[in-house]
């Protein structure tokens, strides 16, 4: 079987016959009517029986992306389906020029408002690098927008911290290269991105959250958001720290945290922000 059949058919399965199993999302839109289902019974059998294969990376020499072709069937589907479909693809081990085909599809294919949330994905997937050259270059490469330079930094941030998270704690040194980066990139939004991004590594394993398991603790992530002098910055890093802690269970201790931001605005919407927390997480 042909690659891009392999990945078109395992897409087929995701958008036409089982909806919202595409990135753990559940959206009963993209479910396909039963008359659709059978109009493509050949797709689905082969799309069966291509999930049930591992998945293939994309950057072998002998496998070849075919971008013309992935293109017109993704622009065959509904509006509303083209942006699950994108998410489906495993862009991990993506070569440089299929980012470049995969930002060059998105912006043909997808609704502007769209557009820069799979562009977030897709940086969200490439491999964690402590220079963030490569996402440098691709934000280069497809002249990206203002809008989409933020969400790809914030992604790329994200995963950063994450993927040190996972293996050690993260560091002053290893938050001063990511914001020396961040200053280049989105200067405006260095201070919330660097919070968010320390909310992000800290909730990587939610369950571990309030026993402080792990290689990098709720103190941890404290001492490194008290060490910025408190400053207008200082209160956009806690702040985006806050926001993302309380997506899930929230640790007692964020309280804490959020009284010191200085901005009395900034402030009661964070601890607003954790009282609610806690109402949806007891």
């Amino acid at each position: 079987m042909k690659l891009i059949d392999f990945i078109l058919n395992g897409l087929a399965l995701s958008v036409l016959i089982l909806p919202g199993i595409s990135q753990g999302q559940t959206n009963r839109e993209l479910a396909a009517d039963s008359q659709a289902s059978q109009e493509h019974s050949e797709t689905t059998q082969k799309a069966h029986s291509a999930t049930e294969q591992p998945k293939t990376k994309l950057n072998s020499p002998d496998q070849v992306l075919d971008w013309k072709t992935l293109g017109a069937r993704v622009a065959a589907l509904p509006e509303n389906q083209r942006r699950t479909a994108l998410k489906h693809l495993d862009t991990s081990d993506f070569s440089a020029a299929d980012r470049r085909n995969y930002v060059k599809l998105l912006r043909e294919l997808l609704p502007q408002a769209e557009q820069a949330d799979v562009l977030g994905y897709l940086v969200s997937k490439m491999p964690p690098a402590n220079d963030y050259a490569s996402i440098t270059a691709l934000l280069d490469d497809i002249q990206a927008t203002p809008t989409e330079r933020t969400v790809a930094t914030r992604a790329a941030a994200g995963r950063q911290l994450e993927e040190i998270a996972s293996k050690r704690k993260v560091t002053q040194q290893d938050l001063d290269t990511m914001r020396l980066w961040l200053k280049k990139q989105d200067p405006a939004a260095m201070d919330r991105i660097t919070g968010e991004a320390i909310g992000q590594a800290l909730t990587e394993s939610p369950d571990e959250l309030l026993q402080d398991a792990g290689n990098f603790t709720f103190t941890d992530a404290y001492m490194l958001l008290v060490s910025y002098p408190a400053s207008k910055g200082n209160d956009e890093l806690i702040s985006g720290f806050i926001k993302v802690v309380t997506e899930g269970r929230v640790d007692p201790r964020a309280g804490c945290v959020a009284a010191k931001i200085a901005d009395p605005a900034l402030r009661k919407e964070a601890l607003d922000s954790i009282t609610q927390a806690f109402a949806r997480h007891p």
